[in-house]
């Protein structure tokens, strides 16, 4: 930053209007930082409901077990997508006893069949407990462990709850709605496909807004939106951003799945290959896992994942 020449304040923003930015530093001093332009990228933070009685403590999130310096000795994660699987699968290698449980009827719910199917089968060899098509009715923390009442009846107890069941913009205190900028009914920044908001001298990237909530398309977006305001008219493709999963085996997709084609009516054909008949898989011990890729009528790739 130093060397790019880029001023950097730290402390708590809240826009003004479309010029102006109010700096609350940590020993109580403000600042107010003008400039011709501004980008808002406040990104998220975790989904806590009522329900869950998050205290930081026994129920946590993701922020929390990354500060944690000892794994629990059991864990119910709440939530099978991203940030659960790989979380999950992690403090599973560390000792920890995990019981994921995931309110839809696969894990990764958002991700294509196949790919929740194999890594289901690698968590039942790790003894990684997986509850499906169950949600959470009731969570209460205790001295010593915490006990969850499945919408089932099942009861499990664990030294701590995770929540995971994703991620929401950060806007509170931001001041975006009294600045004038324009937001959807979710609660995300409204851009156009300049990513400018209701504010034309304004922009918003990332997790604020309607895409994908990825560092990668929050860094393109940023890169987009700086083109803009020094006149260009570019916007972003959303078609093709992959995404992964870091977890054993590793999973990345882009494009479409096939549920999301099915749902849309569309025509597709597929075609896979198991790990298990390439030579390097098979040299290396790695054969779980697979490629596969979906096409349309006219053989043109609209979706992947391996």
């Amino acid at each position: 930053m130093d060397h790019n020449g880029v001023k950097i304040v730290n402390g708590f923003g809240k826009l003004i209007d479309s010029n102006h930015i109010e700096v609350t530093k940590e020993d109580g001093s403000v600042e107010t930082v003008e400039s011709d332009y501004i980008i808002l990228a406040t990104g998220s933070v975790p989904v806590t409901p009522g329900v869950f009685k998050y205290d930081g403590k026994k129920v946590i999130t993701s922020n929390e077990i990354l500060d944690q310096t000892e794994p629990p000795k059991s864990l119910v994660l709440v939530g099978g997508g991203v940030i659960g699987c790989e979380i999950g699968q992690f403090l599973a290698k560390m000792g920890t006893e995990v019981t994921v449980v995931e309110m839809l009827p696969q894990l990764l719910p958002t991700m294509d069949e196949d790919v929740a199917k194999q890594l289901g089968r690698q968590f039942k060899k790790e003894k990684i407990k997986v509850v499906t098509g169950d949600g959470i009715a009731s969570v209460e923390p205790g001295e010593d462990d915490v006990k969850v009442t499945l919408q089932s009846g099942k009861e499990i107890s664990a030294e701590q709850v995770l929540v995971a069941i994703g991620r929401a913009p950060f806007t509170k205190g931001c001041g975006f709605e009294e600045a004038g900028v324009k937001m959807t009914e979710r609660g995300r920044v409204e851009v156009n496909e300049y990513l400018q908001t209701s504010l034309p001298n304004v922009y918003a990237i990332g997790d604020i807004i309607s895409s994908a909530m990825l560092a990668h398309v929050a860094s393109k977006e940023a890169l987009v939106a700086v083109d803009n305001i020094f006149g260009a008219k570019k916007s972003v493709n959303y078609d093709a951003v992959p995404a992964c999963v870091y977890t054993n085996p590793e999973i990345a997709v882009v494009g479409k799945s096939e549920a999301e084609l099915k749902r849309e009516g569309k025509t597709y054909k597929t075609g896979s290959f198991d790990f298990k008949g390439l030579g390097k898989a098979q040299a290396s011990g790695h054969i779980a896992g697979f490629v596969k890729v979906i096409t349309d009528e006219n053989d043109v790739i609209i979706g992947a994942a391996i």
